[in-house]
């Protein structure tokens, strides 16, 4: 699958039990692994701004 040009793509290595409860709770929420990662990244890096910002 290609990745948008606006995007970039990185490989991560995880501990297997991680992987596998971030593959268990992708799979609840209906994400793939890589969307819901993508999220919680995401999420961290807003939350680390706002607390820079303060």
């Amino acid at each position: 699958m290609a990745v948008s040009p606006k995007n970039k793509r990185v490989m991560v290595t995880l501990l297997k039990e991680i992987s596998e409860y971030i593959a268990n709770l992708a799979q609840e929420e209906q994400r793939t692994v890589s969307n819901l990662c993508s999220k919680i990244i995401t999420d961290y890096v807003n939350n680390r701004k706002k607390k820079e910002g303060e």
